[in-house]
C-alpha cells in the first residue's frame, strides 16, 4: 500500500491562483501513477476548499480521509477505508490538524472539529471491523505520541505536520509511529508482521533517501517543464526552495523511475481509477532495490507480508 499523511498540495504562505491549482492537479496526477491508494487531508490541503479536493481526488481514484472535517454539518471525506491485503483487514483512518492562528479554510465554510474527540468516537467503531488500525495523522509528532498513549487500539500512526522524520519506527505503548522528512526528501517503507491469528506483532521500517542516481522520466520532466513555463512564479519559488541549505538538489529520484516503469508497463494513463495493476507497484519495487543496494534489511509493502 502507498499512503500519505497530508499537507502535500499547497503552501500555506502562498495565495491560491490558477497556477497553484494546476500544480496541485499535477501532483495528484503523479500520485495516481505511483499507485497512491489513500491520503489524509492535511490542514494545508484545504486552502482551495473541499469541493476542489473531492473532485480532483475522485477523478484519480484516490481516497481522501478525514474524520474531523465538516462543511455545513456534513463530512466531505470518508473517516476511514478498509483494505484487505493477504487476508488481513487493514483499516486506514485520517485525521486533520486544526492548525495555528488564522487559516485559509476558516473563510471557506469549513469546520475542523476537535481531533481527539473525533478519534475517540471513530476508533472503537472501526476496531470491530478490522484486524489492524492505521491512522494517517496530520497532528504532528508530539500529538501523535500523546495519541498513541491515549488510544491503544491504534496499531500504526503515519504522521505529517510538525516534527522531523524518524529513521526507524518509534514504539509508544502498543502503537508504532512512522514519519518521513519534509519536502519529499525521504520515503518511509514499512513491513507489518502479523501472527497466524491476524494480530500485529511487529513493524519494521526505514527511510529511503531520494538521491540523484536514477534517470528521470522524460514524460514527467516534460510535464513539469510545461507547467514551469506556464507558471514561472511557481517555478521560481520551487527553485528557491531547492537551493536552501540541506535541501537535496537531485535531478532524479525513485518517484520518477516509478513513473517510467508504470508508463512502460501500462501505457498512457486513460480514464478514472488507479493506474497501477493490482498486486504490483513500481514505486515499492524501486524502494526494495534501493534498500538491497544499500545493504539495508529487505523492505516490502506495509501490508504485503504476513508471517
Amino acid at each position: 500500500m502507498v499512503l500519505d499523511a497530508g499537507d502535500f498540495l499547497f503552501n500555506p504562505r502562498v495565495a491560491i491562483t490558477d497556477c497553484e491549482l494546476d500544480r496541485a492537479r499535477l501532483i495528484l496526477d503523479l500520485y495516481r501513477q505511483m499507485g497512491y491508494e489513500a491520503v489524509a487531508i492535511g490542514v494545508h490541503d484545504l486552502a482551495a476548499g473541499t469541493k476542489f479536493l473531492q473532485e480532483e481526488l475522485k477523478k484519480r481514484g484516490i481516497t481522501g480521509l478525514s474524520c474531523n472535517i465538516e462543511v455545513n454539518g456534513k463530512a466531505p471525506f470518508a473517516p476511514y477505508r478498509i483494505f484487505k491485503v493477504g487476508g488481513i483487514r487493514i483499516a486506514v483512518m485520517g485525521v486533520t490538524s486544526q492548525g495555528r492562528g488564522k487559516q485559509p479554510w476558516q473563510d471557506l465554510g469549513i469546520t475542523i472539529k476537535d481531533p481527539v474527540k473525533a478519534l475517540h468516537r471513530l476508533v472503537p467503531k472501526v476496531k470491530k471491523k478490522a484486524d489492524c488500525l492505521v491512522l494517517l495523522s496530520n497532528l504532528g509528532l508530539a500529538n501523535d505520541t500523546w495519541t498513541s498513549a491515549d488510544m491503544n487500539d491504534i496499531d500504526v500512526i503515519i504522521g505529517s505536520g510538525n516534527g522531523g522524520g524518524l529513521a526507524r519506527p518509534l514504539k509508544r505503548e502498543f502503537t508504532y509511529i512512522l514519519r518521513t522528512n519534509a519536502k519529499g526528501k525521504t520515503i518511509g517503507v514499512a513491513t507489518l508482521i502479523f501472527s497466524s491469528g491476524k494480530r500485529l506483532q511487529e513493524v519494521k521500517g526505514n527511510l529511503v533517501k531520494l538521491t540523484g542516481r536514477i534517470k528521470a522520466d522524460p514524460n514527467t520532466s516534460s510535464r513539469i517543464k510545461k507547467f514551469e513555463k506556464r507558471c514561472p512564479e511557481s517555478a521560481r519559488r520551487t527553485n528557491r526552495m531547492r537551493k536552501r541549505p540541506g535541501h537535496n538538489v537531485s535531478k532524479t529520484n525513485p518517484f520518477i523511475q516509478a513513473l517510467e516503469k508504470a508508463k512502460k508497463r501500462d501505457g498512457p494513463v486513460q480514464g478514472n481509477g488507479p493506474a497501477v495493476a493490482p498486486g504490483s507497484n513500481p514505486l515499492l519495487e524501486i524502494l526494495k532495490n534501493k534498500a538491497r543496494q544499500n545493504k539495508d534489511p529487505e523492505v516490502t509493502s506495509g501490508t504485503d507480508t504476513q508471517k
